[in-house]
């Protein structure tokens, strides 16, 4: 995924999916994005694909997400990482 990419999903999540919203553990923030996952590729209309949604057949991708927790100076972090999978 390019950087250009990533910078927008950070985005779309910080804007949309968090606003307003601190998750009180690693589970509800992985709750809340799949959730949000789920409303952008089957409800979100898509400027760059004419306003349909990612989650039409011709127009699907499918993503792997990760979330991590490491030690980062004495203090715990959430990592996220996604990668692009082949659909079948």
């Amino acid at each position: 995924m390019t950087t250009g990419k990533v910078e927008r999903l950070n985005l779309s999540l910080k804007t949309e999916a968090f606003k307003n919203v601190i998750p009180i553990n690693l589970e509800k923030t992985i709750e809340r994005c799949r959730s949000y996952q789920d409303y952008y590729n089957g409800h979100r209309p898509h400027q760059a694909i004419n306003g349909n949604t990612p989650g039409l057949k011709e127009n699907l991708v499918s993503f792997r997400s990760k979330f991590t927790q490491k030690s980062h100076i004495g203090k715990s972090i959430t990592t996220f990482e996604i990668e692009k999978i082949a659909v079948a």
